[in-house]
């Protein structure tokens, strides 16, 4: 998996997680692990790349990054609006 694809995980978790305390789960915890699991990886990725291209350079990793953050378009086309 990609550090994007961790983050997005990270986040699915911890939607599920919020859901099924709602719901009265007893899995709770368990969905709570997986999403701190998958933000740590997420973390290491990002930190782990050079300060992200230098701060949104023009590499498909960081137009990786900005989707998965919820950019509506690439780094690219962000700093040009």
């Amino acid at each position: 998996m990609t550090g994007p694809e961790h983050y997005q995980r990270a986040e699915y978790w911890a939607d599920t997680a919020e859901q099924a305390k709602k719901n009265n789960s007893s899995d709770v915890a368990e969905l709570v692990g997986l999403a701190q699991v998958h933000a740590t990886l997420a973390l290491a990725a990002a930190t782990a790349s050079p300060l992200v291209h230098k701060m949104c350079g023009d590499s498909s990793r960081t137009t990786d990054w900005g989707y998965a953050i919820g950019w509506d378009t690439a780094p690219e086309a962000r700093a040009t609006n």
